[in-house]
């Protein structure tokens, strides 16, 4: 699978599990899409630089470069905290479904 796929899988996980837990938030799912659609243009065009890294390179190259490479680890954020989440989600499921709820003082 080539890595611009798996790089637009991960784009779509990450907007598909957190933008709808947003949803009485607008600006924030509105701001949350625009940085993951920002992320996923700035990593394909720095992927494509990468690919032509042999060829003379343009002043312009070096900041898409860097821009691909503040998206990647802005993507790598969002997905460990994504799973995190999801994983914290689960075990919560889990615990509901076993009866062991924790009682909370109101």
């Amino acid at each position: 699978m080539p890595l611009t796929t798996i790089s637009l899988l991960v784009h779509a996980y990450v907007a598909w599990r957190l933008v709808p837990a947003l949803g009485n938030f607008r600006l924030w799912q509105v701001c949350l899409s625009l940085l993951i659609v920002v992320s996923a243009i700035a990593l394909q065009v720095g992927f494509s630089f990468w690919r032509r890294r042999r060829v003379k390179q343009t002043r312009g190259h070096d900041a898409a470069m860097v821009a691909a490479f503040v998206a990647m680890g802005f993507l790598s954020s969002l997905l460990v905290l994504t799973l995190l989440r999801d994983g914290v989600l689960a075990g919560a499921w889990i615990g509901v479904q076993l009866g062991l709820t924790i009682p909370v003082a109101h």
